[in-house]
């Protein structure tokens, strides 16, 4: 962390919104991190809830590790694992409750546990990391594997391979503990875990960024259930030494698992569907967002597929922004009548921006939806 008692805040120019709440944030989730490279230019942020039994947190790492055109040092990964207090307790939701925390105390519950397995994981295998070369890795994966299993972890052939990618990496994997009994969210029915995720994660990413050499840096964020091509961090990189300050992404693709007839749904799909409907209808109330983004000349979209891409984005606006701008804009929206995303990207006002706009038209990122197995993302891989 940044030492002083400024917590990495400048002495000009200061958000009162943004920094009422960060000293508390980083006393609160961020003292058991690793510290930063100070070679660090890039911080992703990833909000995590129940992504370990299934294949997303593995994808997603894997794609992590085998970064291309980028010095490991210079990017760090914030997965903020994080729960909300009645999902620790197993309380049944009632209708002010969030669906995709689960519909019953049993699987809020197996969702808690989950969580905790994620934390050990992420933390034992940055302890198993010291140490390690080309040499004594597979020694060092077998010791990590009889470790882990014993806490209720299950380690595939294909999760060895990601683990040695992973020890052999030099970036930085965090577990940002917003899960256990004292660290969970309680939030009222106004108030979004995500956004308390992200910001959550963005303030840390903030702090760890001011402690560099460069003072600041990129805050990313990136959702637990898409992964992301092996140029990804390189091309912020180069957005970032171009001088941008904002950094719009493009999905490449969204993966929507559908039943293939109504035969196939459960009860519970069923109930689910209307949610996934209503998610679809919302995106396309924003396409204002994009379009502002294509007609004030940010984004020049070199072909049909890229403004497409910019018109008409599943899954909620990507956006990477520089650590001083993050502050500025107040940390990520908690509290909106629509998604947080939207209230995030409606925040950096394309319109009236008055900074330096980068699109990442390559291919950046992979994104799925599940529809008809869960509340849109919500029982991923069940």
């Amino acid at each position: 962390m940044a030492e002083g008692e400024n917590y990495g805040l400048p002495e000009i120019g200061r958000s009162s919104a943004f920094d009422a709440e960060h000293k508390d944030i980083v006393v609160e989730y961020g003292q058991e991190l690793l510290k930063p490279s100070t070679e660090l230019k890039v911080s992703i942020v990833v909000p995590v809830l129940a992504e370990l039994d299934n294949d997303n947190f593995w994808r997603l790492l894997r794609s992590l590790t085998t970064q291309r055109g980028v010095n490991g040092k210079e990017f760090e990964v914030l997965y903020v694992v994080n729960n909300s207090i009645q999902t620790v307790m197993g309380e049944v939701p009632n209708e002010s409750n969030r669906g995709f925390e689960g519909e019953s105390a049993q699987v809020r519950q197996a969702r808690f546990q989950e969580n905790q397995r994620t934390i050990v994981l992420i933390r034992e295998m940055n302890l198993a990391r010291e140490g390690v070369d080309e040499k004594n890795v597979d020694e060092a994966i077998t010791r990590l594997v009889e470790k882990v299993v014993t806490r209720g972890v299950v380690i595939s052939p294909f999760e060895r391979e990601v683990m040695r990618s992973y020890l052999l990496s030099e970036t930085n994997f965090n577990a940002v503990d917003c899960s256990s009994p004292t660290k969970a969210f309680d939030l009222d029915e106004k108030t979004g875990p995500i956004g308390t995720a992200k910001n959550i994660g963005g303030h840390l990413a903030f702090e760890r960024l001011a402690a560099t050499k460069d003072g600041h840096g990129y805050i990313d964020f990136v959702d637990g259930d898409c992964f992301l091509s092996s140029t990804y961090v390189s091309n912020l990189i180069e957005k970032m030494n171009d001088g941008a300050e904002v950094v719009y992404k493009p999905l490449e693709r969204q993966i929507v698992d559908v039943p293939d007839t109504v035969k196939n749904l459960g009860k519970n799909d069923m109930a689910r569907m209307p949610s996934f409907v209503k998610y679809l209808v919302g995106m396309f109330t924003a396409l204002d967002y994009y379009r502002d983004v294509y007609e004030m000349g940010y984004a020049k979209p070199s072909s049909t597929r890229d403004k497409v891409l910019v018109n008409g984005q599943v899954g909620g606006p990507q956006l990477t922004v520089d650590s001083n701008f993050f502050r500025e804009l107040g940390g990520y929206p908690t509290i909106s009548e629509r998604a947080e995303d939207w209230q995030f990207a409606s925040n950096v006002d394309f319109r009236n921006l008055n900074r330096k706009v980068a699109m990442m038209t390559e291919a950046c990122v992979n994104f799925r939806i599940v529809a008809g197995k869960g509340q849109l993302m919500a029982d991923r891989g069940q």
